[in-house]
């Protein structure tokens, strides 16, 4: 969708979100003229709360990820080095805490407002560092360059990334899980003792903790999945969502473009013309880009505001 600014006519689209619904989420924005890179736009970080989309903070800001604590904080990265922190949960009272990371920052997740991980590569050599609730402090870097992490405890974690890289963190040290491919691993979904990843060549592999085996496979880059309600769902570069039944792929028609999924009670899913949710994987409901133009309305297209 598209919108005429003072002096370009500007497109727009959604990158990942997160949260608990579509009536209670964050999600990043990109505006940019049309037929350019989101690269040489903006991008905001917008919060919808009661039916209201307000933009929290943007700009020039190159913002690539974004984790949502169970409390309602959140944290926002930027790929050249910082991380934002917002603990309040109303727009209004926003109040932000900027770090900056001797890194560049490729994502970030965490288990609770007190237990967040950011990873990157800082000097060709990969790094990882862990927010307390009070610091930052780096770990012990992995033995690959890191693209995603998952977990259920922060003795618990597992990282994915560039040549076949699935390694899991026991709180002291990470051990390497041996996997048939050198691909690059671009996605993980942790579930109880098994764990799911997902490939740039649309792999899907699960396993135990010492090695996993190739389950299924489709097209496009699995660019985020989840296992959730008893079954895995894959955001995929090429077919938008998909469900694994068995060892095929199922295209979910009602939802295209598919690039981040999160949720726990329900599914919440971002395209880049729509983020969406689902209570049982058969009915999808959500928002356009509507929105988010409108939001943008009294804010002039000049970028490097904050």
């Amino acid at each position: 969708m598209t919108s005429v600014g003072a002096t370009v006519e500007l497109e727009f689209a959604y990158g990942p979100a997160r949260g608990p619904s579509t009536e209670d989420c964050h999600v990043i924005g990109y505006r940019y003229p049309v037929g350019a890179s989101t690269l040489v736009g903006d991008a905001w970080v917008l919060q919808i709360k009661d039916r209201k989309m307000v933009p929290l903070i943007g700009g020039l800001l190159n913002l690539n990820a974004v984790w949502r604590a169970p409390s309602g904080a959140l944290f926002v990265t930027e790929v050249e080095g910082k991380v934002h922190y917002n603990a309040e949960t109303d727009p209004a009272r926003a109040a932000w805490r900027s770090f900056e990371f001797p890194f560049l920052i490729a994502g970030i997740f965490g288990l609770r407002e007190d237990c967040v991980f950011v990873w990157g590569v800082r000097d060709a050599q990969p790094a990882v560092a862990r927010w307390d609730g009070k610091a930052w402090a780096l770990m012990p870097p992995p033995q690959g360059f890191p693209l995603a992490m998952d977990g259920t405890a922060a003795d618990a974690l597992v990282l994915v990334g560039h040549d076949g890289l699935v390694t899991r963190w026991d709180g002291q040290r990470w051990t390497r899980v041996e996997v048939p491919t050198t691909t690059r691993i671009s996605s993980v979904s942790v579930a109880g003792s098994q764990i799911w990843v997902g490939t740039a060549l649309g792999e899907v592999l699960c396993g135990g903790v010492s090695n996993l085996e190739l389950k299924a496979q489709t097209d496009g880059c699995l660019t985020e999945i989840r296992f959730w309600q008893g079954h895995l769902y894959a955001a995929s570069s090429l077919r938008g969502l998909l469900q694994l039944d068995g060892v095929e792929f199922r295209q979910v028609d009602e939802v295209s473009g598919a690039r981040s999924l999160d949720g726990t009670e329900s599914m919440l899913i971002s395209a880049p013309h729509a983020v969406v949710m689902t209570e049982d994987g058969v009915h999808y409901e959500g928002f356009d880009l509507s929105g988010f133009i409108h939001a943008l309305e009294p804010i002039p297209f000049t970028r490097g505001s904050f």
